[in-house]
């Protein structure tokens, strides 16, 4: 799971993630992605969590299943375990991952072949990491990919962008979503 952070730690959010994940998919969802942001506009740090079902299912998130998991986990933030990361107070936001949802982990690479995504690597890949030496040749020190994603295979995500199929290493994104364009 990749997890966001504005002005936090991702090893709090990670830690955050842990606790209420298993509570979370004792609803029927997944937490698909976790921010958590220290200083807001709202004064109080913001914990804004992102479900989807936990099987995939034709319906969307609702409000419904924002609200049923919002009060279900309330019991992990009074643990002690969670006063321990976050004593102070915060506000938490449970959000549908929307139309252009994060693809946070290998699983959701299989989830959506077909559909257009945009991707972003930690650095330009190398032509052996890109497989495809036509198109390293036209962008050879491409970080933003947009395409149609095919699959993933042997952790590496399969897409095809202008007709060319590439490869990119999943150790490499830094960023994943659906692109709605």
């Amino acid at each position: 799971m990749t997890l966001r952070e504005g002005n936090g730690s991702s090893s709090l959010a990670r830690e955050i993630a842990e606790l209420i994940t298993p509570s979370v998919a004792a609803l029927g969802y997944d937490v698909i992605d976790l921010e958590y942001q220290a200083k807001s506009q709202l004064g109080a740090p913001v914990l804004r969590l992102y479900i989807d079902h936990l099987t995939p299912s034709a319906e969307y998130i609702g409000i419904e299943d924002c609200v049923k998991v919002d009060r279900h986990v309330s019991e992990t933030f009074e643990s002690p375990e969670f006063n321990e990361l976050l004593p102070d107070g915060f506000v938490l936001e449970v959000s549908s991952p929307g139309i252009d949802r994060p693809l946070t982990r290998p699983e959701h690479f299989s989830r959506f072949p077909g559909k257009k995504v945009k991707i972003k690597t930690y650095r330009p890949l190398t032509e052996a990491e890109v497989d495809n030496s036509a198109y390293f040749q036209l962008h050879p020190k491409q970080k933003n990919f947009g395409g149609v994603l095919l699959g993933i295979e042997g952790g590496q995500i399969l897409l095809e962008v202008d007709q060319h199929g590439v490869k990119i290493p999943y150790a490499q994104v830094a960023k994943a979503n659906l692109d709605i364009a």
